[in-house]
């Protein structure tokens, strides 16, 4: 494979947060060439990417000119853009893959200095296949808290009684789905990963490697009971070593249908 390009930030990009394991929201270009790695950065980053990765050569915008770019008139994304060929030209870049999801100003600017850029998405998804320990250990978490936070909500469910109008009822008040994604949220927050507001679950390791959100743009209702099927169906998932794919169904049973 030619050298690998990125650029964008940690947040948004993936494959960036494979390469550069922080979450890290102003924008910044991630190169390997020949096994050795480089990153552009902004100064406030540089000690943390310093420790991430320890074997990589860190440049900073403000080394290759981002003051004065800005103060000739630039936007701070032209800036950023001039800054980042600066440093290909300066790392000798010639050619190298990139997502498709690269900027296309940037990608313009890189081909008029005579780069040659070849998107190749699967190559990129393949790095990130490859997972680092810390990754894996994100992915443990996330499973474990998503199984805590079913299992919180299916023994809610599973001690309600039906009561008038075949709404359920715990402990001599109405259930409704507000209480039961309250039960799987707090489960989820004491196995170590706080699900963060209006989604069900969230987690992350010592990479900050966000695991599975979900995307609904549904927003929740309000005042939804929790029904006597809901509660059948989630007893019949609450058996232990739940999977991912029954925790899914699980949890779509106390969201908005």
């Amino acid at each position: 494979m030619t050298a690998l390009l990125l650029f964008g930030d940690t947040e948004r990009s993936p494959a960036l947060r494979h390469e550069v394991p922080l979450t890290i929201l102003d924008s910044l270009m991630f190169c390997e060439r020949d096994g050795r790695r480089y990153v552009l950065a902004k100064h406030l980053e540089r000690s943390r990417i310093e420790r991430a990765l320890p074997d990589a050569e860190i440049v900073d915008f403000s080394d290759f000119g981002m003051k004065e770019l800005a103060e000739s008139g630039l936007s701070p994304e032209e800036a950023e853009r001039e800054v980042a060929v600066r440093v290909a030209r300066h790392i000798a870049l010639s050619e190298a893959t990139i997502p498709g999801d690269f900027p296309v100003a940037l990608a313009d600017r890189l081909r008029q200095e005579g780069i040659h850029l070849r998107v190749d998405d699967r190559a990129v998804q393949r790095r990130r296949r490859s997972k680092a320990s810390s990754e894996l250990d994100g992915i443990h978490a996330a499973q474990r808290a998503a199984e805590s936070g079913i299992r919180a909500a299916a023994q809610m469910l599973a001690r309600a009684r039906p009561g008038e109008g075949g709404h359920l009822y715990l402990d001599g008040t109405e259930l409704l789905a507000e209480h039961v994604r309250e039960a799987a949220r707090a489960a989820c927050a004491k196995a170590g990963a706080p699900a963060p507001a209006k989604t069900p679950a969230r987690a992350f390791n010592s990479r900050s490697a966000t695991a599975s959100v979900s995307r609904s743009t549904k927003p929740p209702c309000s005042g939804s009971r929790a029904q006597t099927r809901s509660s059948r169906a989630m007893s019949s998932r609450s058996s232990p070593g739940c999977g991912t794919a029954t925790s899914a169904a699980c949890a779509s049973k106390t969201s908005c249908s």
